[in-house]
């Protein structure tokens, strides 16, 4: 059995024109060029600024999502998703065909102003790339709920305290 992107004639493959290819190459082409924006780990691909949360309310959850592809020719049986301290994470599909996309869904809760990087990890059998880090950015303002006030001061008025020699 002939592989599906071998060439069809006795040229090199570099030689031969994608016409003498077939459709098969051409359409790989395709497919590769269209997604060569995304970070690709072994066959799965996220997208390279992973999931980016940009301004969100200190204290407050929120929830984002991004799409994942199986971009190789075989199933790819997601194991495990692990995030990083103080997130959430989940898939929409553990088991992923060829070409297929699963969504992954990411929460959390900033509980101090300031940027924040964090990582998820998905476990999968892809020998390529068995573990995927997608990471995840964004930046916590401070919200104008009353109760983030008190939130925000109370280590200051302790430590002032301290400092008085309370």
């Amino acid at each position: 059995m002939m592989p599906p992107f071998a060439a069809v004639s006795s040229k090199p493959p570099y030689q031969t024109s994608v016409r003498e290819r077939g459709f098969a190459a051409a359409s790989f082409f395709i497919f590769s060029f269209t997604f060569a924006s995304a970070a690709i780990a072994g066959n799965l691909a996220v997208p390279p600024e992973g999931v980016d949360f940009g301004e969100i309310a200190a204290g407050k959850a929120a929830e984002k999502s991004v799409a994942i592809r199986n971009l190789g020719l075989r199933e790819i049986r997601i194991s495990r998703v692990k995030p990083c301290c103080g997130a959430e994470a989940a898939l929409s599909r553990m088991i992923l065909k060829s070409n297929e996309t699963a969504e992954l869904s990411v929460r959390l809760a900033p509980t101090i102003p300031g940027q924040f990087s964090k990582t998820v990890h998905i476990y999968c059998d892809d020998p390529q790339g068995p573990v995927v880090a997608v990471p995840i950015v964004g930046t916590a303002v401070e919200s104008s709920s009353p109760n983030a006030a008190s939130r925000y001061t109370l280590p200051a008025v302790v430590l002032a305290g301290f400092a008085d020699g309370f």
